[in-house]
């Protein structure tokens, strides 16, 4: 299968380049079977092949195309205790404080709405999976949700095509951690709801 093949070279390609490892998958946990993807073990990168994640599907209409220069570059440095640790992002500054319902971004019961004082994306790891598709495919887009606080989309083809070869969801990152959207390819609600009150605490109440 065509998809099987591109997102486990993808997936290695990745690996090398940033600090994850990536469990090339085609089922869930209770072999609920989906189309390939390729996720690293926290979930904050998907690797994908024509099929993408339903949350960015359902809400591909307030996707468009970014350019890096809308971005504001960001460091932060705390103290380990190894030393200094210092990590660069890019923030999308007009999404401070942004009021979203949580269920747009998990498989949540409707009506609980949140908000995020910052959404910004780990720098290093968006220019490093830009480039492992571009050096794949010739071609690499970036789309940017500058509605709600979505994940990074990098794709080979425009939105409007009609096929994709590949594609790479970054999640955003916001008050020091990872702040997830639901990146499975397809995910049943029944499924779904065993991590509704995880996803919870990783927001702020609106």
């Amino acid at each position: 299968m065509i998809d099987s093949t591109v997102v486990a070279a993808l997936a290695h390609s990745a690996g090398l380049l940033v600090s994850h490892r990536f469990d090339v998958i085609d089922a869930l946990d209770d072999g609920y079977p989906i189309p390939v993807e390729a996720l690293s073990e926290d979930h904050s990168i998907g690797i994908y092949g024509s099929v993408a994640p339903r949350k960015m599907r359902d809400h591909a209409e307030t996707y468009t195309l970014a350019d890096i220069s809308e971005f504001r570059p960001q460091r932060t440095v705390t103290v380990t205790p190894l030393g200094y640790q210092a990590e660069e992002f890019l923030e999308y500054v007009p999404l401070r404080g942004v009021h979203f319902s949580a269920e747009d971004l998990q498989y949540l019961e409707s009506g609980w709405d949140a908000s995020l004082t910052e959404v910004k994306y780990a720098l290093y790891t968006v220019l490093a999976l830009t480039h492992v598709v571009r050096e794949a495919f010739g071609s690499a887009l970036l789309y940017l949700n500058r509605t709600l606080p979505m994940p990074v989309w990098i794709r080979t083809e425009p939105l409007e095509a009609e096929t994709v070869r590949a594609q790479v969801a970054v999640q955003v990152m916001a008050g020091g951690r990872m702040r997830p959207t639901n990146i499975h390819t397809e995910c049943p609600m029944e499924y779904a709801r065993r991590w509704t009150n995880a996803a919870r605490n990783y927001y702020d109440p609106a």
